[in-house]
């Protein structure tokens, strides 16, 4: 310290300088520790990435709901502890214990709809239909295209009062058809005129589409459960609100991938 001139911290001693400077570095240098272990557990983990990703998204659902749980009792309302356990156990459907051993298998049938009087069937040629519907008019209803591989696919769109319906030439190279032959590949039901094969449709409980069709695969999609069935290339899939009743209703081809 010769020949240099410092300035000392005020009310500050030399001493407690280089022992806070101390302190300091230890701290940095256990919490650098500390945060190598808590990266280690999340970057070189025992368990599987799913499983991580599932305990994660639990461990955010429960800081949001005690967050919540907080909020509300700063509030002064009554709202306790195993309300927040019992809203964490529905984030799956409530389809409860049905049985569905005698429930029948899908067939080509049940990837369709009516009203009674009119039937539509997916992936049936367009051009035979014939409906005592009238198509609204659009001034285009060229939707766009779809690839897959070296092949590009057409899509056109009808518009109905009742649903709408998607005419493409997909997957034409695999079915033996034309590339001008144009099918039904898509069907959205806008209300609850027309029902699916089994009596589905918008409005529905969701216990009857398990009744109906038994579990289907399970997905959170823009946070809504979706149950999807399948059957080959054919897929039909249905959108349930919050009240556990169905929002929409698609039936859909499934593009197949030709890379």
């Amino acid at each position: 310290m010769r020949g240099h001139r410092y300035t000392a911290l005020p009310l500050t001693s030399t001493c407690s300088v280089i022992c806070q400077s101390y302190k300091i570095i230890v701290y940095q240098k256990e919490n650098r520790l500390e945060s190598e272990k808590w990266d280690e557990c999340f970057i070189t983990p025992s368990v599987p990435f799913a499983e991580r990703q599932k305990y994660m998204r639990k461990l955010i659902a429960y800081i949001i709901l005690i967050f919540v749980y907080l909020s509300i009792t700063a509030c002064g309302n009554n709202f306790s502890m195993d309300d927040i356990e019992k809203y964490n156990q529905t984030e799956t459907l409530p389809t409860g214990e049905i049985d569905v051993k005698n429930i029948k298998q899908l067939e080509t049938i049940d990837f369709s709809i009516t009203d009674g009087e009119d039937s539509i069937t997916l992936d049936s040629d367009y051009n035979k239909l014939k409906i005592n519907k009238s198509e609204e008019k659009l001034d285009n209803n060229y939707v766009g295209e779809i690839y897959s591989g070296e092949f590009v696919y057409k899509v056109y769109m009808h518009k109905y009062t009742d649903f709408d319906l998607y005419v493409s030439n997909s997957n034409y190279n695999i079915k033996n058809r034309n590339f001008d032959e144009y099918y039904i590949t898509q069907i959205t039901l806008k209300n609850s005129t027309f029902k699916t094969y089994r009596n589905i449709t918008i409005g529905s409980d969701v216990e009857e589409i398990i009744k109906a069709y038994g579990y289907g695969e399970e997905l959170t999609e823009e946070e809504q459960n979706v149950l999807i069935y399948t059957l080959n290339d054919m897929k039909m899939q249905f959108t349930i609100d919050e009240n556990y009743k169905v929002q929409d209703v698609v039936l859909s081809i499934v593009v197949k991938d030709m890379h």
